[in-house]
């Protein structure tokens, strides 16, 4: 039975264990039995050479459970933690408020809601749901004042363990919930860019880590395509966020002055 320090998983049939893992300390464990003879003609375990493998091996384990613990503690999903943003749109400065709300099933999975509201109104003007999955961070729904929407399939939103040059991309449909007939189609690319160092009123965080998201819609006949640079730092979440339109010109700016956790 393969046990991964960093995750608590067990793995007693090594074709479910992770790739890497049980392959690797089967080899340390046969390497482990090797002996050599003393002067005596008894048998000496090849201590360091032993010592050696179970790091190597330690080492597999950390590595293939690191992106699961990413994923599960890259943002601070927990209810209540809330960031406060100043936002200018254009000209226009506005507060905006995000609040973790309670987990919740959706579309199938355990997910967190991430309220959107300005200047502390009352009612959000949009929920995001995002679920931690396997070394993913998954963005099943939307709610916003046009309805609630279903992304089919759920797309992938951030994925570990976000090295530079890292890419995916989710292609798929927007369904209003209940309804079978899509009222957008589209795609979104990300790429993880390089970290860096970003000002906030907050504070000024190192290793800021940014990833660009190109997004591609369809409806009703119309495309519309947007880009958006998102700086993340681990633990603290999203610290500035800069929208460009179509044809690359700004249009909104977000940096964090606070987080409430």
């Amino acid at each position: 039975m393969l046990i991964c320090p960093d995750h608590g998983n067990r793995y007693p049939d090594p074709e479910k264990s992770p790739p890497g893992l049980f392959s690797a300390c089967m080899f340390v464990e046969a390497k482990s039995q090797n002996t050599v003879k003393n002067k005596d003609g008894g048998s000496l375990m090849k201590t360091s050479y032993k010592l050696f493998m179970i790091i190597s091996c330690l080492f597999l384990f950390s590595a293939g459970c690191a992106a699961r613990n990413e994923a599960k503690n890259f943002l601070p999903l927990n209810p209540g933690v809330t960031w406060y943003y100043d936002v200018d749109i254009q000209g226009e400065k506005v507060e905006m408020q995000v609040q973790v709300g309670e987990q919740k099933e959706v579309e199938g999975k355990l997910a967190y809601p991430l309220s959107y509201s300005y200047h502390q109104q009352a009612l959000p003007t949009q929920i995001e749901y995002y679920a931690v999955e396997d070394k993913t961070i998954m963005f099943p729904r939307i709610d916003n004042v046009q309805g609630q929407f279903a992304k089919k399939p759920s797309q992938v939103f951030l994925k570990f363990p976000l090295k530079k040059g890292d890419k995916w991309e989710w292609s798929g449909k927007l369904l209003p919930l209940g309804k079978k007939e899509a009222v957008a189609t589209g795609t979104v690319q990300a790429v993880v860019q390089e970290a860096e160092t970003v000002s906030t009123p907050a504070q000024t965080y190192k290793n800021a880590l940014r990833i660009s998201f190109t997004s591609v819609f369809t409806t009703q006949g119309t495309n519309f395509g947007i880009k958006e640079d998102r700086w993340y730092v681990n633990k603290i979440g999203m610290v500035k966020e800069v929208v460009y339109d179509e044809k690359g010109e700004q249009v909104l700016i977000a940096v964090l002055h606070k987080i409430k956790k």
